[in-house]
């Protein structure tokens, strides 16, 4: 029954010593070069067989549980990195977007400086203006009163000059008369 244990799983060496040291009557060789095998060997080597076929299907269905758990496991890990990934990229684009918030919140502060030196600058300008326009209405003031002054001091001169010359008139006047007349 050994010798056809190791022949049945390609062991022919084996096989053949076992037989060597069986008895005659089992060492007659069947239709096809072979021995007859026992009814009993027969039994435990089919029993064998099964338990074998068993332990390789068994074998294969671990193989494939194992196989399927792998690729569970690595569509796992490739979820969990794209589902990184995805959230790296967000809070990139939400530090960039803060950036570009911040950027922009600094132009629109520098422009708003901008316009605050601008105003205070037109406001000085203004006020130079004004004080400008003031002395030179304050000039053109005093120019129109020296001119009235002169004015007047003309016309005091044109009178004290009619004046005279009335006087003059007079006195001639007076000389061109006959003294008793």
């Amino acid at each position: 029954m050994g010798d056809l244990f190791f022949e049945e799983f390609g062991q022919h060496k084996i096989a053949a010593r076992l037989k060597k040291g069986l008895p005659p009557q089992f060492q007659e060789e069947g239709p096809d070069g072979q021995p007859p095998i026992p009814p009993e060997a027969q039994q435990q080597m089919d029993e064998m067989k099964a338990m074998l076929d068993q332990m390789s299907q068994e074998l294969e269905q671990a193989k494939a549980a194992l196989a399927a758990q792998t690729a569970k496991s690595q569509a796992d890990l490739q979820i969990a990195g794209v589902k990184a990934d995805a959230d790296t990229a967000a809070k990139s684009a939400d530090i960039a977007s803060k950036e570009r918030i911040a950027l922009e919140q600094a132009a629109v502060d520098r422009e708003a400086l901008r316009s605050r030196e601008l105003i205070a600058q037109l406001q000085i300008e203004q006020k130079n203006q004004a004080l400008a326009i003031e002395a030179k209405l304050e000039e053109l003031k005093m120019l129109f009163q020296a001119k009235q002054a002169d004015k007047a001091a003309d016309r005091q001169d044109e009178a004290r000059l009619h004046g005279a010359i009335r006087e003059d008139r007079h006195r001639e006047e007076d000389r061109s008369q006959p003294e008793g007349a």
